[in-house]
């Protein structure tokens, strides 16, 4: 059982008061780290979760996530074989084109 604090309309806890619900299976299963890749254009971390590896490149305050079946591939060592200098260069530009959509998102907005 997952205890939740109850909260008020105007978004105050309201002491004492909690609220169990039961805790989904999907949501005890633990995200893994598998590897950190190396590469100087982007953090590359490898992740195993629910049946699936993530691959999540980061760069500066942007991320891109991937999610592959871990039934498509044979291991790991395909996973680092799919982080070929083309799909890196391809991340890196989007990477450029995400910081370009953001900054005339605040121009549009005067923010």
């Amino acid at each position: 059982m997952l205890a939740v604090t109850a909260f008020s309309i105007l978004g105050k806890p309201r002491p004492g008061l909690r609220i169990f619900a039961p805790v989904p299976s999907c949501c005890l299963l633990s995200m893994r780290q598998l590897a950190i890749i190396p590469n100087p254009h982007a953090k590359i971390t490898l992740f195993s979760w629910n049946g699936k590896y993530l691959i999540k490149l980061e760069k500066g305050s942007f991320e891109q996530t991937y999610k592959v079946s871990e039934l498509d591939l044979t291991g790991e060592e395909d996973i680092h074989r799919l982080l070929d200098n083309e799909f890196v260069q391809a991340a890196v530009a989007r990477f450029a084109a995400m910081q370009t959509d953001l900054q005339a998102a605040f121009d549009r907005h005067d923010i």
